[in-house]
């Protein structure tokens, strides 16, 4: 499982818990990431809307003004 946090240039943040999945649309194709390759991708930051996955449910998340995408894996 995996933490993830977005901070916006206006320093406000979100904050997500027990990510197992993150689907995106990058410039060539759709991509899914799990497991460790979660934590060892580079994130872009812009115009990107990142779909961030859990046991618990799912949440889309802009990317749109942040200036920080953390990644953080939790035992």
């Amino acid at each position: 499982m995996y933490h993830v946090t977005v901070i916006y240039a206006d320093q406000s943040f979100r904050e997500f818990d027990h990510v197992n999945k993150i689907e995106f649309y990058d410039s060539s194709a759709y991509q899914t990431l799990e497991g460790d390759a979660i934590s060892s991708y580079r994130y872009m930051l812009g115009n990107v809307t990142y779909h961030l996955f859990s046991e618990d449910g799912v949440a889309s998340i802009s990317v749109h003004n942040a200036i920080s995408f953390e990644v953080y894996k939790k035992d």
